[in-house]
């Protein structure tokens, strides 16, 4: 494959930056997809423009993205002659949208972060093919302009960092987040009964950095995860077949954990 990639900045002043780069990039099929007579490679042309603003007290960054695939591999319900379901080219796909993160320094020790996602991730003519257990084959029904799985179009998160005290061979920073995920669909139809809900969750870490005269580095973290008890799920699985005339649709998620705690040790040698 041939993956060229080329950008520029430019300094508006010290403060100020524009930039703007694009990116070519080739994925062949797996072996999978080898073994169900795909052999088309992914292609993606990424165009993405941004401005950075950084300042003693402020940070910002925003990004413009545009990301047009050619020949995006994805599921559709298609199986192949063994009944294995098997991923299949789509034409023209895209993923489009707007990446805002920023800081605030508080305090000298505080800092206040956010960042913001706001994206539209598209197929534009898929079709699905669903299981007919009466028929023994599949049905297959055509889609214009569908969003593509897993993919949220709102994406968003803030917390605090704060440095509590710092000495000459140690540290401890608190760091607060809350994060939230907007809808996402199981499949690529677009199907308001096939979706995972948006959900928000947050955490808490607490990290104790030292150092000695043989050991570069050694961190001692305490994590609470989900500290409000949230039952999410940030992914899953949509799976749809007739029987007896009538369609049947089961959604299947992969819940995660409810509040935990998690304690980690990390002894950096060299």
């Amino acid at each position: 494959f041939f993956n060229p990639k080329a950008g520029f900045i430019y300094n508006i002043a010290d403060e100020n930056s524009l930039y703007l780069s694009y990116a070519r990039a080739n994925r062949e099929a797996n072996r999978n997809d080898f073994e169900n007579g795909v052999s088309t490679p992914e292609s993606l042309d990424d165009v993405e423009f941004g401005w950075r603003y950084k300042s003693d007290k402020i940070k910002l960054n925003t990004n413009l993205y545009y990301m047009n695939y050619q020949n995006q591999l994805v599921n559709t319900g298609k199986i192949n002659d063994v009944g294995a379901y098997a991923r299949v080219n789509v034409g023209q796909s895209y993923r489009a949208g707007i990446e805002l993160q920023g800081a605030y320094s508080i305090h000298k020790k505080v800092q206040f972060f956010a960042n913001l996602s706001l994206s539209r991730n598209k197929i534009k003519a898929l079709t699905e093919y669903i299981d007919d257990y009466d028929m023994g084959n599949q049905r297959f029904v055509q889609h214009a302009n569908t969003d593509i799985s897993m993919s949220p179009n709102v994406v968003a998160a803030a917390g605090l960092h704060t440095l509590v005290f710092q000495r000459a061979k140690a540290h401890l920073d608190f760091d607060f987040v809350t994060k939230y995920v907007g809808k996402q669909y199981l499949d690529n139809t677009s199907n308001e009964n096939r979706i995972i809900d948006a959900f928000v969750v947050s955490d808490i870490k607490s990290t104790y950095t030292w150092h000695t005269k043989t050991i570069p580095s050694i961190k001692l973290q305490a994590a609470l995860n989900n500290i409000f008890n949230t039952e999410y799920a940030p992914s899953g699985y949509n799976y749809n077949y007739y029987y007896g005339g009538q369609l049947s649709s089961t959604n299947m998620y992969y819940p995660q954990a409810k509040r935990m705690l998690m304690l980690s040790l990390l002894i950096q040698l060299k």
